[in-house]
């Protein structure tokens, strides 16, 4: 009987039918007797055809010349997939040397596409003949996907073609986007079926977010693109925004596409049913809260078991039993608690402690507590409840009642006491919570952190779910204040899976919209509109949540600069009946100036009327956004508000966050408002102003913008003053714009022997500023300092050990001191942070030669220097830990580190190292804003230095030294991005 391995001979002579072909393919891929066989046959093959076309040529050659010499072929791309076992590598490599060495048509005809099983996340392809559809392939229990061949013929087909489109559809089509990627970078990416086939690449190398800003603007200029619909729904789907992929799939479904349409309306119906189902578990779970709450006891087979949420509410259990025995009946749901967490024994000691208490003192408390519950905060017997209990002794009540009345900051003392006593790390860990809030209101935004991470280690040692999950609330609140979208990204990651795991509705709403604060920090705003419209979604029939998110909405609408769809959204937020909050209002005062509505100035005043009394900072904020409105139209008015608004902020306090962005933006409006009206001398001064000084007579440039507005104004050495007002900006301002300063103005200022640059948030830092013919400086404080009249301290950092996980090598600096300076070095280990800002403190020059980094998120700097500890220390300086030190002696700061002078967009305040320092007390700062070399940086920082020592002034000596380098070395033009701030 014969077997296939007997049709080797015909095969290798071509005379096998394409069928029978095809199965001897796939036979020899599995048997290694064919494969030796074939082996030996080729090599025959290929050593007679050798012979023949040897004795050809000599034949050929006494009657005609040589044809020229081809060009050599590329090697084929596919020779580099990993194909699942050695032996098909060797039989394919095998069949295309067989198949190279016979004639081929000069057009390979069509073939049809074969496709491979498809799974729940493959993504569609533009390509048709990749898009047929295919219903998911099942798959058994602990099975794994079964690798597919890849069609080579049919690859190596295309290659030859040049047509790399089909190309990257087949790798696509059979998951190989680490090879379709490459070759879709090379075609048309403004072409819609490209950019969805790079989405599906993108997808297929789990970079969601990178297919969803692709697929966003895509489908806003193309919705009806069925492909690109569908990945959009899979890739919301993997980011966890189950509702909005519903919605995509379902206009997939109203595409009628055979077989797509069915399977886009069930996957519609099951996500939103499996929505449905968690949202109606949470609630479940609620009510079983409060049943436990009201009897004492947990029913078999509760929702609430094994949720975080048990231990919340067995607390409320226990301090609502009005006897002895009710308390001690929790005393198993107590030990089932402390042993799901490693056998400790804290909640069956608190039963026992609460158990022996007077219930003739405490019962009565404990009825008045119950019957505060439903709303305890508004309740006019309140405050003499308070009173009365924590005076009681009963710390779990006072406990209970300081949360449950959001009466914590004001007796922070006395809860602190109880959670001592309770010895139960949740309330702790709660105490460091409610004290970092206390200091962050307060301004002491470093000691709040120091705080929230004492409180984070503690939960590494004693994880408490919902507590920690709770803890990185805060600590991603805590970071999106700090403007340090990488962290709170980190914070608001972790706690989003840990919600979701366990079914935490509200706690998930809370970090889907902390997921879209970091998004819109790190200026990514079709990422941080997704995760707000599931938010949304989620929330519909709640007016007060509503409002909310279509008030970040709006404000994210604006960071874009589309305004359309802010206002769309803040009519939105109206439309819940209910005013706006003063963030809402502040996003209407910049809507207003584009698309204004006749209703506008009443939602305004009623927006700072439903705040009722506000504090100082608070007042001064709502004072701002009516005259940043009214300005607009009452330019009298207005700036009046907007001049008590600056009143009420300093007399606040800098260290209030309302009061400094009140007094920052009140600037803005005035300047602006100046700017607007040509007025540029007093647009000017107010510059001055808001620095407290006196703006330079002559040689001074200031910029400012804000959103779609913005303002250059120059004054030369005769002291005219030209300015340039743009109010209707289509795009924001990038990084480092070209030509941001006009012609005319570079000639006001081309006979300056130096221009003092005024630069606001965010345009301070940008490099190429002025050409390298000016010698110029930010200045970001009007005020000169000098160093005190003691001996001159030079300290050097430099040698840092750095951690090894950085894999970081040691820089070259070869330190030059000056010949009356005290040198004085810190190296290797002990280089650490907090012994930096240390030694720092009396120096009067200081060189940081380190490593610099910027963050791919937050595009903010920071310095690389030695661990504080190997446990828990950090390695990084930032801008927000330099503006704490005191730098008594005034110090000439050189930053030799890669991004060291680079400035994050921030518009309310500048956040740079050299900024920073300055308000530390440095006189001057140096620094690059981009990459800079190793051994250059330190000759070309030390030549600069010793032309100040030879009686420069700084801004004169960087645009001498720069030039000097310039005609040595044309090509190294990182010169060009170091930066002097006075």
């Amino acid at each position: 009987m014969s077997t296939l391995c007997d049709k080797i001979g015909p095969f290798v002579d071509g005379e096998l039918s394409p069928p029978e072909a095809e199965a001897f393919r796939d036979h020899l891929a599995d048997c290694p007797r064919c494969q030796v066989q074939f082996s030996n046959l080729l090599v025959l093959e290929r050593l007679g055809a050798r012979y023949m076309a040897r004795h050809d040529e000599e034949q050929d050659a006494r009657e005609k010349p040589l044809p020229p010499t081809p060009a050599p072929r590329r090697p084929p791309r596919w020779h580099r997939i990993g194909l699942g076992s050695a032996a098909y590598v060797l039989a394919s490599a095998l069949l295309l040397l067989l198949w190279s060495s016979r004639p081929r048509e000069q057009a390979a005809p069509e073939v049809a596409w074969n496709l491979p099983d498809r799974t729940p996340t493959t993504p569609r392809v533009s390509d048709p003949r990749a898009d047929s559809y295919r219903p998911v392939a099942q798959q058994l229990m602990g099975g794994t996907p079964h690798l597919e061949k890849l069609p080579l013929k049919e690859l190596r087909q295309l290659e030859e073609r040049g047509d790399e489109r089909a190309e990257a559809a087949i790798y696509l089509a059979w998951n190989r986007p680490e090879e379709a990627l490459p070759l879709l970078e090379k075609l048309d990416g403004h072409e819609p079926d490209i950019q969805n086939n790079r989405a599906a690449a993108l997808m297929g190398l789990d970079r969601h977010e990178e297919a969803l800003r692709l697929l966003e603007p895509l489908l806003a200029a193309h919705p009806r693109h069925l492909q690109a619909r569908w990945n959009r729904a899979l890739v919301l789907e993997a980011l966890g925004l189950p509702l909005l992929a519903a919605r995509d799939f379902q206009e997939v479904a109203q595409g009628e596409e055979m077989g797509w349409a069915q399977e886009a309306n069930q996957r519609a119906q099951e996500l939103r049913s499996r929505s449905s189902a968690e949202e109606s578990r949470w609630r479940a779970t609620l009510e079983a809260g409060n049943a436990l709450m009201a009897t004492g006891h947990l029913a078999e087979n509760s929702p609430l078991t094994g949720s975080p949420l048990l231990r919340l509410y067995f607390y409320e259990a226990v301090r609502t039993r009005t006897s002895s025995e009710e308390v001690r009946a929790l005393l198993p749901l107590a030990k089932q608690l402390d042993d799901v967490k490693s056998g400790g024994e804290v909640l069956q000691r608190y039963v026992e402690r609460i158990a022996q208490r007077d219930f003739s003192r405490r019962a009565p408390l404990v009825r008045e507590y119950v019957q505060l519950l439903p709303d305890f905060p508004r309740n006019p017997q309140t405050p003499g409840f308070l009173t009365r209990v924590l005076r009681s002794g009963e710390e779990d009540l006072i406990l209970g009642a300081l949360v449950r009345a959001d009466a914590v900051l004001a007796h922070l003392a006395d809860f602190e006491a109880s959670a001592r006593a309770s010895q139960d790390p949740w309330f702790e860990i709660l105490a460091n919570q409610k004290r970092a809030d206390a200091l962050m209101r307060g301004g002491d935004i470093w000691d709040a952190q120091t705080t929230l991470e004492h409180a984070r280690r503690l939960c590494e040692s004693t994880p408490i779910t919902y507590r920690c999950m709770d803890l990185e609330l805060d600590l991603a609140h805590l970071h999106s204040q700090l403007l340090q979208p990488d962290e709170l990204r980190q914070h608001a990651s972790s706690g989003w899976e840990l919600a979701r795991n366990h079914n935490l509705r509200d706690r998930q709403l809370q970090f889907l919209e902390m997921m879209a604060k970091a998004g819109r920090l790190r200026d990514d705003v079709i990422v941080a509109r997704a995760y707000l419209n599931e938010s949304l979604e989620r929330s519909r029939g709640d007016k007060r949540r509503e409002r909310y998110i279509h008030q970040e909405l709006a404000h994210l609408e604006l960071h874009a600069l589309d305004f359309d769809r802010a206002r769309a959204a803040i009519d939105q937020a109206l439309a819940t009946g209910l005013p706006l909050t003063l963030y809402g209002a502040a996003a209407l005062s910049d809507i207003a100036r584009q698309r204004p509505d006749p209703r506008d100035e009443r939602t305004m005043n009623e927006a700072v009327a439903s705040e009722g009394s506000l504090a100082p900072g608070r007042q001064a904020l709502a004072l701002h956004l009516l005259g940043r409105f009214q300005v607009e139209k009452d330019r009298a008015k207005g700036r009046a508000q907007l001049r008590e608004a600056i009143r009420e902020a300093e007399a606040a306090g800098a260290q209030d966050e309302d009061s400094r962005h009140a007094r920052t933006y009140s600037y803005t409006s005035l300047i602006l408002d100046d700017a607007k009206a040509h007025d540029f001398d007093a647009a000017l001064r107010l510059f001055g102003e808001e620095l407290r000084g006196d703006v330079p007579r002559r040689c001074v440039l200031a910029l400012t913008v804000d959103s779609e507005r913005s303002l250059v104004v120059a004054r030369g050495t005769d002291g005219v003053t030209h300015g340039y007002y743009e109010g209707s900006r289509p795009q924001r301002v990038n990084t480092d714009p070209p030509d941001f300063v006009p012609p005319a103005a570079l000639e006001a200022l081309e006979t300056c022997e130096k221009v003092e640059v005024l630069a606001r948030p965010p345009l301070q830092g940008l490099s190429r500023l002025l050409p390298p013919a000016f010698a110029w400086s930010y200045r970001t404080q009007l005020a000169t300092r000098q160093p005190p009249p003691n001996k001159p301290i030079h300290l050097v950092i430099k040698s840092v050990e750095y951690d090894r996980k950085r894999k970081l090598q040691q820089l070259y600096w070869k330190p030059e001191f000056g010949p009356d300076e005290e040198p004085r070095l810190l190296e290797g280990a002990l280089a650490t942070p907090g012994r930096v800002l240390h030694e720092m403190e009396d120096a009067t020059e200081i060189d940081l030669v380190t490593h610099g980094q910027l963050s791919p998120v937050s595009d903010a700097s920071s310095l690389i220097l030695a661990k504080e500890n190997e446990a828990a220390g950090t390695d990084e300086l930032r801008a927000q830990q330099l503006r704490q030190a005191k730098l008594r002696g005034a110090p000439l700061v050189v930053i030799a580190a890669c991004y060291g002078g680079h400035t994050a967009p921030v518009l309310h305040a500048p956040v740079s190292l050299p900024h920073s320092l300055i308000e530390a007390g440095a006189r001057a700062v140096l620094a690059a804003t981009i990459r800079i070399p190793d051994q250059g940086a330190s000759d070309f920082f030390n030549a600069l230095r010793a032309r100040m020592r030879q009686g420069e002034a700084p801004a004169e000596a960087l645009r001498n030294e720069r030039l000097a380098w310039h005609q040595r070395s044309p090509a190294e033009t990182w010169v060009d991005s170091i930066l002097l701030f006075e």
